[in-house]
């Protein structure tokens, strides 16, 4: 009994101490996540660990079409940044058939307004003193008495024909010359850019001219700089004013030739029996004003046309003088090259 009664109290004891809760843990920071780490492409690569692409496995680009001969002649046609873009060598092979049709076109159609003439009695065989038989497109000036007497010489036929020979500069000859001078002056500008290139690459080499200071490598890259700006400023755009300056005179010597009719009628109907009478005062201030106004468009025309030619000639002048000093200039570089090494 003694022993029962002892162990009874210790049992509760233990299980009321079981029964009562502990103290409730504190909220503490939450354990920091370990950050990922960076995957193989993300990570940068060194140039030496980045592969290099064979050109076999290089991606092979479309070569870029070349315009139709359509577009080419619609951007010769304008004074635009396209016309830049007219170098296509069959375009330029397309005008210069057509630039030989329309002269042998004109050299016919001359040859018949002098057989009339001289049929007529107007002009001598084999001779033409005063010039009668020489259009109006290929003189430099004329005067209204000049233009009266190669215009009644010529006869009606003869100033039907002279107005095919009109029609035809103006559809035909115009268009190609145009082009074919574009073609001409994209393709020249081109090679000075080129060589202005190879000049200033000659020249940075080791042993070369100088670079950019008074040796020969600077001066053939200005030289051929100023070529190539020449061409592109000034060349590429004047076949374009030319062919403008070429319509405008047509215009005028076509309206001259319409209004011969009425002022030889005039003249015919006052008694004068032609040319050589006197038409009425209005008939002939018009006629004089016509032929004025041609006259003058006929003189700025070939003085554009001296003007881009010049343009031409020095511009290839200053690219052969400019492959000359290239040409000096690499094999001065060679030789000093070569005692650089011997040294």
């Amino acid at each position: 009994m003694a022993s029962g009664s002892g162990t009874a109290p210790s049992e509760e004891a233990g299980s009321a101490a079981a029964a009562e809760p502990g103290p409730e843990p504190t909220a503490g920071p939450a354990p920091a996540q370990p950050r990922p780490l960076p995957t193989a492409a993300a990570a940068p690569r060194s140039p030496e660990q980045t592969p290099q692409r064979s050109p076999q496995q290089a991606p092979q680009q479309a070569p870029q079409q070349a315009p139709s001969l359509l577009r080419q002649l619609v951007w010769s046609s304008w004074i635009r940044p396209q016309m830049y873009g007219v170098r296509g060598w069959a375009f330029g092979a397309v005008c210069t058939a057509l630039v030989a049709a329309s002269l042998a076109t004109f050299g016919r159609l001359g040859e018949e307004i002098a057989r009339g003439a001289r049929a007529r009695g107007h002009v001598p065989e084999g001779a033409d003193p005063r010039g009668v038989l020489v259009i109006l497109d290929q003189r430099f000036g004329y005067t209204p008495h000049a233009v009266a007497e190669a215009m009644h010489a010529w006869g009606p036929r003869g100033r039907l024909l002279y107005m095919a020979i009109e029609a035809v500069d103006v559809l035909v000859y115009m268009p190609a010359y145009r082009g074919l001078f574009m073609v001409l002056f994209n393709r020249l500008a081109a090679t000075a850019a080129a060589t202005a290139s190879t000049a200033a690459a000659a020249a940075a080499a080791p042993g070369g001219g100088g670079g950019s200071g008074g040796g020969g490598g600077g001066l053939s890259r200005r030289v051929a700089g100023a070529a190539a700006a020449a061409l592109r400023r000034g060349g590429v755009p004047w076949p374009v004013l030319l062919s403008y300056i070429d319509v405008l005179e047509d215009v005028c010597q076509l309206s001259v030739t319409a209004y011969y009719q009425e002022w030889a009628a005039a003249a015919a109907a006052h008694g004068g029996g032609g040319s050589g009478g006197v038409a009425p005062a209005t008939a002939e201030r018009v006629f004089v004003v016509l032929v004025g106004l041609a006259a003058a468009v006929n003189r700025v025309k070939w003085v554009a046309v001296a003007l881009g030619t010049g343009l031409l000639g020095l511009s290839v002048a200053a690219l052969a003088a400019a492959w000359l000093l290239v040409w000096a200039d690499r094999a001065l570089g060679g030789g000093r090259r070569r005692r650089l090494k011997a040294e």
